[in-house]
């Protein structure tokens, strides 16, 4: 089970994960779920195998040129996706349809994706987003310290950390991953980051 966060800040994607392990009578807390791969930051919560297979044998498709960010996604990025499930035995067919026992949050180019067990991508609008067991917590967090003065890294650790509070498979150790956006890709109108502070105690991994 999982906590899985993410934010938007206009100039960048960042992705937060913890490390909660856990089956119904034991848990440890060892594993690193987010990740960066290719042009794409990946945090993924349900099956480690769909993970392990994210992270080290997906083959992640390029886009062709002229393809758009939505055309790519909803097709050529999910039906490959999809295909990788498939094979290595991690999809479920129930009356001609798979599902997936994980969901995945990612971010690519400049916006925040969620992809369901049933391969649906939605983006919402508030430029966040919380999944596994923790999300309701994590996505009450992160709007209730949305205009306070705070750096988008704090604003996740402290989702998780709340989480953790109230969730018992949720840990409060966080891990990060960042993308920035390519320069052609930032509009004046997107806001920016607010005036960094001292994150002390958090991993991030920037790329």
């Amino acid at each position: 089970m999982t906590c899985i966060v993410g934010i938007n800040t206009g100039s960048k994607i960042i992705i937060a994960g913890d490390r909660m392990g856990s089956g119904r009578l034991t848990y440890n807390q060892y594993h690193e779920k987010v990740f960066k791969k290719d042009d794409f930051i990946f945090g993924v919560c349900g099956c480690y195998r769909v993970m392990q297979l994210i992270k080290h044998k997906f083959v992640i498709p390029k886009m062709k040129v002229g393809q758009t960010v939505d055309n790519y996604l909803y097709n050529d990025f999910t039906d490959n996706f999809m295909q990788l499930i498939r094979d290595n035995n991690c999809a479920v067919k129930k009356d001609d349809i798979y599902t997936m026992n994980a969901d995945v949050l990612f971010g690519f180019k400049d916006n925040l994706y969620a992809m369901y067990g049933n391969f649906q991508i939605l983006s919402n609008n508030k430029g966040y987003e919380a999944m596994g067991s923790g999300c309701y917590h994590a996505m009450a967090s992160l709007y209730s310290t949305q205009d306070l003065n705070i750096t988008a890294e704090d604003r996740l650790k402290k989702a998780i950390v709340c989480a953790s509070e109230f969730v018992l498979s949720v840990d409060s150790t966080v891990d990060m991953v960042e993308l920035k956006y390519a320069d052609d890709s930032i509009t004046p109108e997107t806001p920016s980051i607010k005036k960094p502070l001292p994150t002390a105690g958090m991993e991030i991994k920037a790329m």
